[in-house]
């Protein structure tokens, strides 16, 4: 193992540790997060991985790679058959650019993680971390198939809608997360609609943040139609959305068939009296507690 995390090392200094690796037979984990690696010096890297047999385990989370690295590094992980755990976050890649590393991952089976997951991790703090819907995409990919995480926080983040789909479509085919935080990040209407298709089929999100974000009343009436057959969803947080009164009316109306909800947050939502008195008369035959 060799931890250079946080350092100064460019693209000639990693040149220099790719050299090394071709030959090396015995590091299984390097960690080169944090770094000034850019396009080039992935490339090094890249071409390292297609002759190593024993690395298992590479950290390159905050580099600058961007789509240009991302593409080597991916080539090489095509051929690759060793390497189960590649954390490549935070790298200016786009969502173009993270597209093909998703099918990549999907294909080769033996790769357990884009995004440095370890193979016990059951909660993930990844708030505050600037994170944008390429990294969203990785994250969804790594849900797929992964069977241990059951906590992930996404919070204060740059996730918008592409980003909400694609943890989305991972959320459809989970059974194990059971915990979901993405509160304030920039997700609108077409992330929570596919969030809510997600609800309709997944069986084992009990609690999901979505507060601080731009779902407004289209968002949250995808949500409410989610409720009416969600049976496992007990936490919803939907504060500082500005879902209004008919976005409050669509949920009064899904908590009247609603039985398992019981934490619901509506803070901040400019919510009128036409929506709390549909709320008021939906508590009468489901109490949700505030």
């Amino acid at each position: 193992s060799l931890n250079l995390q946080s350092n100064c090392i460019r693209d000639e200094g990693v040149a220099a540790i790719a050299k090394a690796l071709q030959g090396n037979g015995v590091l299984t984990d390097l960690n080169l997060s944090s770094n000034s690696i850019r396009a080039e010096g992935a490339a090094a890297i890249a071409e390292a991985l297609r002759g190593n047999g024993v690395l298992t385990d590479l950290n390159l989370w905050a580099n600058g790679i961007g789509d240009e690295g991302a593409k080597a590094i991916g080539e090489a992980l095509a051929v690759n058959g060793v390497l189960k755990h590649i954390n490549l976050l935070r790298n200016n890649i786009t969502v173009e650019g993270a597209a093909p590393l998703v099918e990549l991952f999907r294909e080769r089976r033996h790769m357990k993680s884009l995004c440095g997951l370890k193979p016990d991790q059951a909660q993930a703090d990844l708030s505050s971390q600037c994170l944008d819907d390429a990294d969203a995409m990785l994250i969804g990919a790594d849900l797929e198939f992964n069977e241990v995480l059951t906590e992930l926080d996404l919070c204060y983040n740059d996730i918008e809608d592409t980003g909400a789909e694609a943890l989305a479509s991972a959320l459809r085919v989970n059974r194990v997360l059971t915990t979901l935080n993405l509160r304030y990040n920039g997700i609108g209407a077409e992330g929570a609609k596919a969030l809510a298709s997600a609800l309709h089929v997944n069986e084992v999100l009990t609690s999901l943040d979505v507060s601080g974000n731009q779902i407004g009343p289209t968002g949250a009436t995808a949500i409410a139609e989610a409720l009416r057959v969600n049976g496992v969803l007990t936490q919803l947080d939907l504060g500082q959305n500005d879902i209004g009164d008919e976005g409050t009316k669509a949920l009064a109306s899904a908590l009247r068939v609603n039985a398992v909800l019981t934490y619901l947050n509506l803070v901040g939502n400019n919510i009128g009296n036409e929506g709390a008195t549909a709320l008021a008369s939906a508590l009468e035959v489901n109490r949700v507690r505030y």
